[in-house]
Formats: C-alpha cells, sequence, structure tokens
C-alpha cells in the first residue's frame, strides 16, 4: 500500500476524456472516502482504474479562490463501489439523451 499526494498530472481530463474520481463509499468520520479512479469518456465512467481512499489535508484561500490538497492511498479494489458509480454514472447519461431527443423531437416536429 503506497501513498502520495494527488497531482492534477494524475486525475485531469479534457472535454470529459481523462482520468478522473467518481464515487464515495466508506465515509469516515474525519471525511475521508473511497473513491474509484477511471478513465471517463464525455464525463462517462468505461474503465475503473483502481480504488483509493482520500484524505482531504487542510483548505488554504488562494488569490484564485479555495485549495484542498488531498492525499491518496491505494486500497482494495472495491467492486461494489465501482459497479454502483458505473451504473449510476450511464443511468445518468442515457437520462440525460433521452431528454435531449425528447426537447429537440418536440421543439422541431
Amino acid at each position: 500500500m503506497g501513498s502520495f499526494k494527488l497531482d492534477t498530472n494524475d486525475l485531469s481530463s479534457w472535454n470529459g476524456i481523462g482520468l478522473t474520481l467518481y464515487g464515495k463509499d466508506q465515509i469516515e468520520s474525519d471525511g475521508s472516502y473511497i473513491a474509484t479512479k477511471w478513465f471517463i469518456f464525455f464525463f462517462l465512467p468505461l474503465i475503473p482504474i483502481g480504488s483509493y481512499h482520500v484524505i482531504a489535508g487542510d483548505s488554504r484561500t488562494t488569490a484564485l479562490g479555495v485549495s484542498t490538497p488531498y492525499q491518496m492511498v491505494k486500497t482494495k479494489f472495491n467492486t461494489k463501489q465501482a459497479l454502483k458509480t458505473y451504473l449510476t454514472g450511464w443511468l445518468i447519461g442515457i437520462g440525460i439523451i433521452l431528454i435531449i431527443v425528447w426537447v429537440s423531437y418536440t421543439f422541431y416536429s
């Protein structure tokens, strides 16, 4: 089990394509939680990379706003949390597409 500081180069996406953390499970009293690192395409989770225990550091105010450093500790893959996140992401994605199709159909027919 290794621990490392969250690097903005490690979790980044461009136009919804890249790597990000999704999901919160096993939330502790200190606010830390288990999240899954995903490869995403148009913000939809495609491939789970691994599960991490995410610990928030002390927030500090900068000229650009509030910045909170995070520490991530790789943990055993959390299948239940990853499956729940995958299904939720895709159901929301499909729901948004259906709404767009319905609105387009309503306006243009």
